[in-house]
């Protein structure tokens, strides 16, 4: 007997064409039927964080330190302000100006000197004299602003230790700089304008109060 060759299963064939929809009236086929996708249920959605959920209550929430306004006075003016300024501080008022006033003084003698060796005047005239005194109050000057302008303080001053500061500012403004210097020779010639600081409880004397500044004692900083 002669064996049978054995039947080959047929393969299914997976097509990929287009579902064309049954004609009118026709039924649609298990394989015409529109395949319809289950959503997925069985992963879970991550949920999103609330921009609120971290914040805390209000009630816990820190307190901040409240801003200091913008005319609040520097800490310094303000020490100075609060209590009654010392009246020692009258007597380094007094060594830093004669330093200063020497100072001026010395470099008038020596502009003085120079312009009578140039010009052959005798150095004991009264033009050489007038020419001392023109020359010292202008270095006295030009010192004054330079220094006060720049670090606060003149070279009196840092012997001293002290300071200028204005009203409202721990560094005076170069406005106030220079109506002070320019004030300060009138008045200190009338004498009153440097006696009414005795009086004072801040001891300002009148070119001090008309310019807006005040001299304290330097602490360093």
């Amino acid at each position: 007997m002669g064996e049978q060759p054995q039947k080959v299963p047929e393969r299914q064939v997976v097509s990929f064409r287009k579902k064309v929809s049954p004609e009118p009236g026709g039924e649609a086929t298990k394989s015409d039927r529109p395949l319809i996708r289950k959503p997925l249920t069985g992963r879970r959605r991550s949920k999103m964080p609330s921009p609120t959920s971290d914040l805390l209550p209000l009630e816990k929430r820190p307190s901040l330190p409240p801003r200091p306004a913008s005319n609040e006075q520097p800490d310094v003016v303000q020490a100075v302000i609060a209590e009654k300024v010392s009246s020692e501080i009258l007597l380094s008022r007094f060594l830093s100006g004669i330093i200063d006033l020497g100072l001026a003084g010395l470099g008038g003698v020596f502009c003085a000197f120079l312009a009578s060796r140039i010009v052959g005047v005798p150095y004991y005239s009264a033009d050489v004299l007038g020419l001392v005194i023109l020359s010292a109050i202008l270095l006295f000057f030009i010192n004054s602003v330079f220094f006060l302008v720049l670090l606060a303080k003149t070279p009196g001053m840092m012997w001293t230790d002290l300071r200028l500061v204005e009203d409202e500012r721990d560094h005076p403004t170069s406005g106030a700089v220079l109506l002070r210097t320019l004030l300060f020779l009138p008045l200190a010639a009338s004498v009153v304008g440097l006696v009414w600081a005795l009086f004072d409880d801040q001891r300002r004397c009148w070119h001090d109060q008309l310019s807006g500044t005040r001299v304290v004692a330097d602490s360093g900083n």
